[in-house]
C-alpha cells in the first residue's frame, strides 16, 4: 500500500477520552493491523475498515511494537518479560 498525503483525509487531537495511548508505530500482518498500547492491549484491527477484530491484555503496558512470524507474535513489554502468543 502506498500512502500519499491525498490519502491522509484527516487527524485528531488526541485524548484519553478516545482510549489508551499508543507509542508504538502501527504493524501490518497478512490481513490485519496491529496496535500495542500502554494499556497493555495488543489491538487487531481490519486496515480497511478500521474495525477491531480482537484484542489481548498482556497485563504491563506496550511501548514497542510487535514481531511476527509464522502466525505467532513476539511482544516485550513494560514488565520486560518476552512474550510470544499464537495468532
Amino acid at each position: 500500500y502506498e500512502v500519499t498525503a491525498e490519502a491522509v483525509t484527516e487527524g485528531y487531537q488526541y485524548t484519553a477520552e478516545h482510549g489508551p495511548n499508543c507509542q508504538a508505530p502501527p504493524v501490518r500482518y497478512g490481513d490485519d493491523l496491529f496496535v500495542a498500547c500502554t494499556d497493555g492491549t495488543l489491538r487487531r484491527f481490519n486496515p480497511h475498515s478500521g474495525r477491531l477484530r480482537d484484542q489481548v491484555d498482556l497485563g504491563s503496558p506496550l511501548y514497542t511494537a510487535p514481531v511476527f512470524a509464522d502466525n505467532r507474535f513476539w511482544i516485550t513489554p513494560w514488565s520486560g518479560h518476552v512474550v510470544c502468543g499464537s495468532l
